[in-house]
């Protein structure tokens, strides 16, 4: 099995003055759809700056975010060495949950926000989340796989 393509892409200015990651992509799309799907188990998140995916296999709720500088909180998926605290990620961003044998992820009043898609989510707002989605938290991209 192949690897996936790990080009995260270039920092670059949006059109409210943030910095924001363009032209980015990390699936190999020598694979199809159903290929690629049926090698894994589970829910994979592409992060930046990371060696290999985070794996989530049908856990009912996985913390997202980053761990605080007391020691007193650290998320399931800590994306502090993803440089979450410079890129707006909250301590407890938001929650993947497994419901009804799908993915949805749920903004956890985040202060910089969670977007799926280019959707921003309202604050608590749960969607469902599927293979080849991107995900915004603050300015950290995260890749489904």
């Amino acid at each position: 099995m192949s690897k996936p393509h790990r080009r995260f892409g270039d920092l670059g200015d949006s059109q409210d003055g943030t910095k924001q990651l363009t032209n980015y992509s990390i699936f190999d799309t020598s694979k199809s759809l159903q290929e690629t799907q049926s090698d894994v188990k589970g829910l994979r998140l592409y992060l930046p700056y990371g060696s290999d995916p985070v794996i989530i296999d049908k856990q009912e709720r996985i913390e997202i975010g980053r761990k605080d500088t007391l020691g007193t909180f650290t998320p399931a998926v800590d994306l502090t060495s993803s440089h979450g605290a410079n890129l707006g990620v909250s301590r407890h961003h938001a929650d993947i949950l497994y419901l009804n044998n799908s993915y949805y992820i749920k903004d956890m009043g985040s202060t910089n926000g969670t977007w799926v898609n280019g959707q921003k989510l309202a604050p608590y707002q749960i969607i469902p989340i599927r293979y080849g989605d991107s995900l915004r938290l603050g300015h950290l991209v995260i890749a489904i796989g």
